[in-house]
């Protein structure tokens, strides 16, 4: 897997080494990223696009099973019982045109801690 760790940027805000894996309307190629969650928004490197706390409509994490509903269709019943457990994050965000945008990362190991603090840090921001 991606090699996720923690770090911080040059003022002490934890930065995260992440999979994005697509949902912005903008970049709908998967690429490796650096999350850094900035006081008042999340800093996405390696794509260039920012997402305040104050747009976040939802955070939740998913597996690959609910991701890839097609795999039911194209495989029929193998896909179905093919089970992953791999989770993803998943930001819906309501963006600067008033558009809903629901972006995916992969975090590795480091989703829970990631997502919690994504989650607290978007309640303190409303």
């Amino acid at each position: 897997m991606f090699g996720r760790g923690k770090t911080q940027d040059d003022q002490g805000n934890p930065s995260y080494k992440a999979k994005y894996v697509g949902g912005h309307k903008m970049f709908p190629k998967s690429r490796d990223v650096e999350v850094t969650l900035l006081p008042d928004k999340i800093k996405i490197i390696g794509i260039d696009f920012e997402i305040p706390y104050s747009a976040i409509v939802n955070v939740e994490n998913v597996d690959e099973k609910k991701i890839e509903w097609k795999r039911v269709v194209l495989l029929g019943i193998a896909g179905a019982l093919w089970k992953k457990k791999h989770l993803y994050t998943i930001i819906e965000y309501t963006d600067a045109l008033e558009q809903q945008q629901s972006v995916l990362f992969d975090f590795g190991k480091k989703i829970e801690e990631v997502q919690q603090l994504i989650y607290n840090k978007s309640l303190n921001n409303k």
